[in-house]
């Protein structure tokens, strides 16, 4: 879904425009049914970046072994999920140290200011929450309807850097019904994520 609010093939007559159809995307897995460790996105960023990544955990807090280097490091890292106030000093400590290697090889990264209607309060909602690196963007919500006035869900405060409609936000989805290239099924989302996804194409 987010994916194709950046990048949905556009001008076929089936699905929806994505807002920058002409990119590229590198699906980079982080989460799973029980949502996103914050190690997980952190390997992830780190592994779209072209920079080296964990690809299996030795149990004791190191690598057993890495992931091959991305044969297509990306320009701008879409990060849709985010980590709550439950990051450990030494999870922060690495996501930090991730973000500056990103910071030094050129990429942008973008992320997810959270959607708990808190004002000024997006410190528990990371990397968005950190406001000391110039290749982050921390992305909350506006109203789709008056786009100088937030969300009533979205997180914003100095953290959040910028703002882009994030109700009913109209995507690819799912499919179940066996479709095909270049068809999918449509609908509507909401959220910072999709603000995010929006920022990230533009």
């Amino acid at each position: 879904v987010i994916a194709g609010v950046i990048a949905a093939h556009t001008n076929n007559g089936a699905g929806v425009a994505g807002i920058n159809w002409n990119g590229q995307v590198v699906p980079v897995r982080v989460a799973g049914k029980c949502g996103a460790d914050p190690t997980d996105i952190i390997d992830g960023m780190r592994w779209a970046a072209g920079l080296s990544a964990c690809k299996v955990r030795d149990g004791a807090g190191g690598c057993a072994e890495f992931a091959p280097p991305s044969p297509h490091p990306a320009r701008i890292i879409n990060i849709s999920v985010a980590s709550d106030g439950s990051i450990t000093a030494n999870e922060s400590s690495v996501l930090r140290a991730a973000l500056q290697m990103a910071q030094n090889a050129g990429v942008i990264v973008v992320a997810a200011a959270g959607n708990e209607a808190r004002t000024g309060d997006v410190g528990t909602r990371y990397p968005a929450a950190y406001t000391d690196f110039p290749n982050l963007i921390g992305v909350g919500a506006s109203n789709n309807l008056n786009g100088n006035e937030w969300a009533t869900y979205s997180n914003y405060g100095p953290a959040v850097d910028f703002a882009a409609p994030g109700n009913r936000i109209v995507s690819t989805t799912r499919s179940d019904l066996g479709l095909t290239a270049p068809y999918a099924e449509v609908g509507t989302e909401g959220g910072t994520s999709f603000s995010t996804a929006l920022t990230s194409g533009m």
